[in-house]
């Protein structure tokens, strides 16, 4: 299946949204009034990345420590959970696929719904993008290490089985938050920043080796295992909550900036106008300011300085 998919993404995926024969017009709209018009990535650029502040950036390490902890969450309920119910309440094979089956099911729902939902509070200016990722965060990654500790507390599979379903399931709001705040950190180091957040998969190796030390085949051992996972997950929600930001950074900003915004338009996210746009908008405000000076419409003194 992988192979397959690997031919099909070759044939499908092209540089830019943009370039893709089957665009719409109502899509290549939407593109062009919301896109991130950022300066394009190229091997000039990627020379100049500001590694020093990007490292020691605090909306970086809580973007990190968001990928870390849900990969070591992501692989406690994979690969630890099935083993949770045969040590604490003894379910065959079959039962235990039927639990399991659930949270992904749910999942896909949240991780579209969050989307949307964070998409369109954002865009109807109900809360910033700042405030939009960590509600959607914290909403998400927040309710799930809650009903990790209290697994904690569990007496039957299924109290354990729902809190299970519930964490998963709301888990997917938070796709909306950790996955595309690279891109709102940094566009034109997106990729850059994303491998680096994204390493935060050895958050997976340590919990399932934490989780193979502490287990003792008894459902005691599982309660250490949860408390640790659910304190772990909930201080990176924490974190994430105080130095996270939506706002693209200052060692990510490009030498020119945006100019006046037509009346009715808004910037969303990092969005931010290309520099040959820039030259253009300049030089037609200098060509303006000209005529009219010459024509005596403005009097010198009191022509704004639009630049």
């Amino acid at each position: 299946m992988g192979i397959l998919w690997s031919f099909v993404w070759f044939c499908m995926v092209y540089d830019s949204p943009l370039m893709h024969p089957s665009l719409s017009e109502k899509e290549r709209d939407i593109f062009e009034k919301e896109g991130s018009n950022i300066l394009k990535s190229s091997s000039d650029l990627a020379k100049s990345v500001p590694w020093r502040r990007l490292l020691t950036s605090l909306p970086v390490w809580a973007l990190y420590l968001a990928n870390f902890t849900r990969s070591w969450v992501f692989a406690m309920i994979i690969f630890e959970i099935p083993q949770y119910f045969t040590d604490a309440f003894a379910l065959n094979v079959s039962t235990i696929g039927f639990l399991t089956c659930f949270p992904p099911i749910l999942m896909t729902v949240s991780v579209v719904f969050g989307g949307i939902f964070v998409d369109k509070l954002v865009k109807t200016e109900k809360v910033s993008v700042t405030a939009g990722r960590k509600l959607s965060l914290c909403i998400g990654f927040g309710s799930e290490s809650l009903c990790i500790l209290a697994l904690g507390f569990a007496r039957d599979y299924s109290t354990a089985a729902v809190l299970i379903v519930v964490a998963e399931g709301l888990a997917g709001l938070s796709i909306a938050s950790f996955k595309v705040n690279p891109v709102d950190l940094a566009p034109q180091y997106a990729s850059v920043l994303t491998g680096i957040v994204r390493s935060g998969v050895l958050g997976a190796a340590i919990g399932t080796a934490i989780a193979g030390a502490l287990r003792e085949k008894n459902a005691e051992s599982w309660y250490r295992i949860f408390f640790i996972t659910g304190s772990v997950h909930l201080f990176a929600v924490i974190f994430y909550s105080v130095f996270g930001s939506g706002q693209q950074q200052g060692w990510a900003q490009t030498e020119y900036t945006m100019l006046d915004i037509p009346k009715g338009d808004s910037v969303y996210g990092s969005t931010v106008i290309s520099l040959e746009k820039t030259k253009d908008n300049l030089a037609e405000i200098e060509k303006s300011n000209t005529e009219e000076n010459h024509n005596g419409i403005i009097p010198n003194e009191d022509i704004p300085d639009k630049k």
